[in-house]
């Protein structure tokens, strides 16, 4: 060992980070990579004695405890620290500190993300001045970027990205000059990025900046970037209303993200000949107007949220293709499976498209998840839509569509979102019987009649089948369902009583009868249904007291009750009266009385047949016994008897 100058153990499935190395000597140790491994323990104090560590990774990992800061002065020759998804917390000041030291001036690359670091930035961070990369994106790290962050001059990545940092950006980022990837997306920013931020940037490759709060990226029309990109991502801010020209020049840009940035200006034509070489495109939130092409090269679009108009374009390359909530309208195209044959995931709802589902849809073999909701699509859903067998996600609700449900679609071995609600569909359930993956499932307005076999899927969350067809009673099986938040059976023809089991749905959020015929009174195992917080039956025949033991405490709206005469008790007006506990009583009593004669005939019974047996017994057996010329000849009879 004290010749090892590296040892890599990346992805070995190492349960456990040893507390301590006896009898090792790890004099000449340069790399110690531990990453992807299964540790689940604290972070041992070993590692950090090592003075001779070059570089150190124990990424991807699940520690318990915080950095022990005072250790970390023993790296003097530490050039590379990756700590990066491994959970671990603390004062992300505290461990900055710690390694900016005049011993520590060798560190080059400080990889801290996706853990639980908290606290601000500190000043002592500017003497870790051969850093290269700082990446600590996906903490909890509040406060500003500090104006002497400028003084990191060989600086090449600095991702503040996912944490809760707030102030203004400094212009100091400006003097970075070896800058190539400067990531600050959702934090907390205020005021405005301008110019001044990014004219010294001439090697910056990737951009992005968003922020909880709405800010201003204030540059002229006129102005030319000195660096070229390759992505950029700007959310949240006021960059409109007219399309950013600066984007011109950027002539290697792969990936652009612009969303919620008040743009409502047309997509000019130099940017769709820009666009050959885009594999991502995402401007949703704006007010983006005009027509798009019919044919570019784009793989992930996202134009939702927009004005744009005419039909549905086709785009070979494309993987996913979010359309939604725009003008679009006509036909969706006949030959969209063939086309775009690479399509996973398709949303074009909240549009104008009309005619039906084009057939060749049915061979989209990759598609995962459809949404053509709040259309105005018509005729039947296709048939060889349950062909599509890693299809997960469907949502054909707010349409014309009519007919049945095809067999087939619940037969998807990993459909677990289904939304067909406000059509025409008709028909029985009984299709449902083959839904062994869906979690949730939307019915409601349609045609629907009341047959639902089985109803052993246990893991439903939303079960909406309001304003149908639905008559009878409400079946005991919902209450298999134990997984179930949602219930909506409201708008149908149900009648009969709230089934007893009902209070076995322990998960159940949201419940809604009203507008039925549902009668007898409320059910009382319904009082622990605890998860229980939106309830709703209003406009049936209920009747009786209303509970007023647990949940039924917070449900002080008369609104949930109203509609239903007979029903008294807060929080409705109509108290309960006297008479009706006292008759209720009466009724109980009698009863009781009843039950109790009940007992006393089947009692008398048993006894007399008891008693009578014995009776009969003993003056038979009891004359045999004391009369002999009697037993005699009784026993003469039975020979007789045997003979013949």
């Amino acid at each position: 060992m004290p010749s090892l100058s590296e040892l890599h153990l990346f992805d070995c499935h190492l349960p456990n980070f040893p507390k301590a190395i006896q009898n090792i000597n790890f004099t000449s140790l340069l790399v110690l990579d531990l990453s992807f491994n299964e540790f689940h323990s604290l972070l041992p104090l070993w590692p950090f004695n090592i003075s001779t560590l070059v570089e150190f990774n124990v990424s991807l990992n699940n520690f318990t405890s915080s950095i022990v800061n005072a250790a970390l002065g023993n790296y003097s020759n530490l050039q590379s620290l990756d700590l990066s998804s491994s959970s671990v917390n603390g004062d992300i000041s505290e461990l900055l500190e710690g390694l900016s030291g005049c011993c520590n001036s060798s560190l080059k690359e400080l990889i801290l993300g996706s853990n639980k670091f908290n606290g601000k930035l500190p000043d002592s961070l500017e003497h870790l001045n051969y850093l290269r990369s700082l990446v600590l994106n996906d903490n909890l790290i509040s406060g500003p970027i500090l104006e002497s962050i400028g003084r990191l001059f060989f600086l090449k990545e600095l991702d503040l990205s996912f944490n809760e940092m707030n102030g203004s950006i400094p212009t100091s980022l400006g003097r970075l000059t070896e800058l190539t990837k400067l990531q600050l997306f959702h934090n907390s920013w205020k005021g405005l990025v301008s110019q001044n931020h990014l004219q010294g940037l001439a090697k910056l490759r990737v951009f992005s900046v968003s922020s909880d709060t709405t800010c201003v990226f204030d540059v002229t029309h006129e102005w030319i970037p000195p660096f070229s990109l390759l992505a950029i991502q700007i959310s949240n801010y006021l960059l409109g209303p007219k399309f950013p020209t600066w984007l011109r020049n950027q002539k290697e840009l792969l990936s652009i993200v612009l969303t919620n940035v008040s743009i409502s200006d047309t997509i000019p034509d130099w940017f769709w000949k820009l666009s050959m070489q885009i594999d991502m495109l995402y401007l949703s939130n704006n007010q983006i107007g005009g027509v798009v092409p019919n044919s570019l090269g784009f793989s992930l679009v996202d134009l939702s949220f927009n004005h744009l108009e005419g039909t549905i374009p086709l785009w070979p390359n494309i993987t996913f293709l979010f359309l939604n909530n725009n003008l679009f309208s006509g036909a969706i195209p006949w030959t969209i499976g063939s086309v775009m044959s690479l399509l996973i995931t398709l949303n074009l709802s909240g549009n104008s498209l009309n005619c039906t589902i084009p057939l060749s849809i049915c061979k989209l073999n990759a598609l995962i998840g459809i949404y053509l909701s709040d259309n105005h699509l018509s005729r039947q859903i296709p048939i060889h839509l349950g062909d599509l067998r890693v299809l997960g996600s469907i949502d054909l609700s707010q349409n014309n569509l009519s007919g049945h449900v095809p067999e087939l679609m619940c037969s998807l071995s990993f459909l677990y979102w289904l939304r067909l609600s406000g059509n025409n569909l008709s028909g029985e359930l009984s299709w449902l019987k083959n839904c062994k993956s869906l979690n949730t499932l939307d019915l409601g307005d349609n045609k629907f009649s009341w047959n639902i076999p089985g109803c052993e899927r246990k893991t439903i969350w939303v079960y909406q089948l309001s304003s149908n067809n639905l008559s009878g009673e409400i079946l005991e099986e919902i209450t298999n369902l134990s997984d179930l938040g949602t219930l909506n059976l409201s708008r149908n023809q149900l009648t009969r009583k709230i089934p007893k089991k009902i209070g076995e749905l322990r998960w159940l959020e949201t419940l809604d009868l009203s507008s039925n015929h549902i009668s007898g009174s409320i059910s009382l195992t319904m009082s622990s249904l605890t998860s229980l917080s939106h309830l709703n039956l209003s406009y049936n025949n209920l009747s009786g007291s209303i509970p007023s033991t647990n949940q039924f405490q917070t449900f002080n709206d008369p609104s949930i009750y109203e509609g239903n005469p007979e029903l008294c008790g807060l929080p409705l007006s109509t108290k309960c009266s006297a008479a009706i506990d006292v008759d209720a009583k009466d009724k109980d009593g009698k009863k009781m009385v009843d039950n109790m004669e009940d007992e006393y005939d089947e009692l008398w019974f048993y006894l007399s047949t008891g008693v009578g047996f014995v009776v009969g017994f003993c003056v038979v057996c009891g004359t045999l016994v004391l009369k002999r010329s009697w037993r005699h000849a009784y026993f003469r009879y039975l020979d007789v008897t045997q003979m013949k």
